[in-house]
């Protein structure tokens, strides 16, 4: 929907609302937060997560705690969410990134 890698600039710039839909249905919402964004899916599963200053997507521990518990009690979630990003550490922070295909 917002076509860039951090839709918190949208808002700032007065371009889009602080709470919405992503999608048409009405079924992935979501809300801009200080310097993130919390979605939520239809079928229940909430993230939440934050931008660092190139964008990248970012977990502090108590939110990444609350996503990984949540995960842990939907057989197959964690392992399906974890084929498709990374983990790496930036700027003494933790931060997720989508995996690069074929590494």
């Amino acid at each position: 929907m917002f076509e860039v890698k951090n839709p918190c600039k949208l808002y700032w710039q007065g371009l889009v609302k602080r709470t919405g839909f992503l999608d048409n249905e009405g079924k992935i919402e979501y809300s801009i937060h200080g310097s993130g964004c919390t979605v939520e899916f239809d079928n229940g599963d909430i993230v939440s997560f934050d931008f660092l200053e190139d964008d990248s997507i970012t977990f502090d521990l108590f939110k990444f705690e609350i996503f990984v518990s949540e995960k842990l009690n939907n057989s197959g979630g964690l392992t399906k969410l974890f084929q498709k990003i990374e983990l790496y550490k930036k700027d003494d922070k933790w931060a997720l990134r989508n995996k690069v295909e074929g590494c």
